[in-house]
């Protein structure tokens, strides 16, 4: 994963920005695409589990964390970025958040989660079998690890329209990764069904892995 410089300001933030095109990070596009996909993670999840601790790798500005916090997964967040994990601190005060290089030196607690999600994170880190093992360390037997990450096959890397991308993969390539890493995949959603053949990277490719009991 890049190092925190990558995902300051510049990066959530302004006319230029990687969320330029939807208004920024904190713009009316995104809140409403955040609401609807953590509507269907949050269904997704509740068909194996009701509630839990959680973590959220790459928690940005803290919105999943404070959702699923509220939904029954009292949740903590953790970031490379201080810049985002700042913003996270002063939007949320109540969510507990940590700065984390999941990509290289952080350590993970045993065993300490029921669930763990990582949005529109992995393709930003190159360490993946090492990221695997870690989330499989830190979860409880029959823990949950739910990604949304881009399809290859779906949006080529030179569409990705992101140069921090590093791991491009398809969605095969992903189950095969964490299921090698004591994952089994229990559900994948593209979400909202419709855009996959019309505007693939605009939706959001869900994939569900719970860790071997």
């Amino acid at each position: 994963m890049g190092n925190d410089s990558h995902y300051g300001f510049s990066y959530y933030e302004g006319s230029f920005c990687n969320y330029g095109g939807y208004g920024g990070y904190t713009g009316k596009i995104m809140k409403l695409s955040r609401f609807l996909v953590f509507r269907k993670a949050l269904s997704m999840i509740r068909k194996h589990k009701k509630g839990g601790d959680a973590l959220d790798i790459g928690c940005a500005y803290g919105y999943l964390a404070d959702f699923l916090s509220r939904k029954g997964f009292p949740a903590m967040g953790c970031d490379i970025s201080d810049y985002a994990l700042g913003v996270a601190s002063s939007m949320f005060p109540g969510i507990e958040t940590f700065h984390a290089d999941i990509d290289n030196g952080a350590v993970l607690p045993r065993e300490k989660y029921d669930l763990i999600t990582a949005f529109e994170i992995l393709e930003h880190c190159r360490n993946l079998d090492k990221i695997a093992k870690k989330v499989n360390y830190s979860l409880r037997p029959g823990g949950l690890f739910l990604i949304s990450v881009p399809d290859s096959d779906l949006v080529p890397p030179d569409e990705q329209g992101d140069d921090t991308h590093v791991s491009f993969l398809n969605t095969q390539e992903w189950i095969n990764l964490f299921s090698k890493n004591g994952f089994r995949c229990i559900d994948r959603v593209f979400y909202p069904k419709f855009l996959k053949k019309i505007k693939p990277y605009w939706g959001t490719n869900l994939i569900l892995f719970q860790k071997d009991k």
